[in-house]
């Protein structure tokens, strides 16, 4: 195998053909070269508890489309701006209308989401 070229994030959409999104990231995450690159996943399909199992999947972030261009970058600079907590762990950043549970959070804290 070839070299490989340092990725700063993986944006992977949940819904692709042959394979969906928490399949290709559990693969990114058994490759050495790539297990550090931080995975945001993009979903049409959110659903309650997803906070949870996509950080279990080793996700960084997600959030629900259609998604927001200022959400987006938002996101992003949040997830490559992001460092580790005490425990070693990133804090999922999720879409607004979707935080649960303590270890979410998001660049949006505060605005709201809006209609549209």
């Amino acid at each position: 195998m070839g070299t490989v070229k340092e990725f700063d994030l993986a944006l992977i959409d949940f819904q692709m053909p042959e394979m969906d999104g928490g399949q290709l990231a559990e693969e990114i995450k058994k490759d050495p070269r790539l297990a550090q690159v931080p995975l945001l996943l993009l979903t049409s399909m959110p659903q309650h508890g997803d906070a949870a199992r996509l950080m279990r999947m080793g996700f960084a972030a997600y959030l629900t489309k259609p998604i927001r261009q200022a959400v987006l970058r938002d996101t992003l600079l949040n997830v490559l701006g992001a460092k580790t907590k005490p425990g070693g762990h990133l804090s999922l950043v999720t879409p607004p209308a979707r935080r649960e549970g303590p270890a979410a959070d998001t660049p949006d804290r505060g605005k709201g989401r809006g209609s549209g």
